[in-house]
């Protein structure tokens, strides 16, 4: 394996180390500690006690969520939802997909330009929007609504 092969491979995942793996560990272990009336709120996971360590965790917090109605309700209709949109978007997206495989080389990338075009949807709204009083948002509020202008403010 080359150099460029490990830089490859290496970059990323030194990235998701440290900015997923570490902050769900981090997390984790929050989720497990003691609660204590200190700052900061939660006891110290490990302590030496009579020469031993000793683990200080408490699983009151699971037990709370599990117990709640509230919680495991908005757990199942998460779920649900997710469920339902990674249906959808493989629904919308194989075939989508397999139509740009099979298509000819030469319109190939009008179609993936096609398919990624609605993404940008959300980077020209901001972009116009931080144009202020002559960018598109604000022209069509005070063509259609002239008393909710911001240059009536």
């Amino acid at each position: 394996m080359t150099m460029v092969d490990r830089m490859t491979i290496g970059i990323p995942f030194a990235w998701l180390a440290a900015f997923l793996a570490l902050p769900l560990v981090s997390v984790a272990t929050l989720s497990i500690h003691v609660i204590a009336d200190s700052i900061p709120p939660v006891a110290p996971l490990f302590s030496i006690s009579h020469g031993h360590l000793a683990l200080h965790m408490s699983v009151r917090g699971f037990r709370m969520v599990i117990d709640d109605p509230l919680y495991v309700s908005a757990f199942w209709h998460g779920l649900a939802n997710a469920t339902l949109t990674a249906v959808g978007c493989i629904l919308i997206g194989f075939p989508i997909a397999f139509a740009i495989a099979r298509s000819p080389v030469r319109r190939r990338n009008l179609y993936v330009l096609l398919a990624i075009l609605p993404f940008w949807t959300s980077f020209l709204l901001r972009a116009y929007a931080w144009m202020g009083s002559s960018g598109i948002p604000d022209r069509s509020t005070r063509c259609c609504c002239p008393w909710a202008s911001s240059t009536n403010r």
